[in-house]
């Protein structure tokens, strides 16, 4: 969201019931990371509202490399592969599932390299 802490913390905090009850209805295998996306999401705001707390105050500063770590491994690793991933799973026609693929294929090089830095590099 990168506005504030406040606005990480209430979209993290309203995605928790929409994502439970999206997992409770779904009925399809292939449907499931779809539905678990709003829970994904929840997560990767809490972790930007810890590292927009961690950078304005000072109590804070102990929580900035955990913040930073977990915004960062679903922000970069993770979601590149989860888009396509979820719409490749859901697709039944051969011939958009072979396009979607190569996506996915993208998706997976990108994430592999950005978890390559993550782990690298400060």
């Amino acid at each position: 969201m990168c506005f504030s802490a406040a606005a990480s913390f209430t979209v993290g905090a309203g995605l928790i019931v929409p994502g439970y009850i999206a997992l409770k209805r779904t009925k399809s295998p292939g449907m499931l990371l779809y539905a678990s996306t709003p829970i994904l999401f929840c997560f990767h705001q809490i972790a930007e509202g810890f590292l927009w707390l961690s950078l304005k105050n000072p109590d804070f500063e102990s929580w900035y490399k955990p913040a930073l770590y977990g915004y960062s491994f679903i922000s970069q690793p993770i979601w590149p592969i989860w888009a396509p991933l979820t719409i490749w799973l859901m697709e039944t026609d051969k011939n958009r599932k072979k396009i979607i693929s190569y996506f996915l294929l993208l998706g997976t090089a990108a994430a592999l390299y950005m978890f390559y830095c993550l782990v690298t590099y400060n």
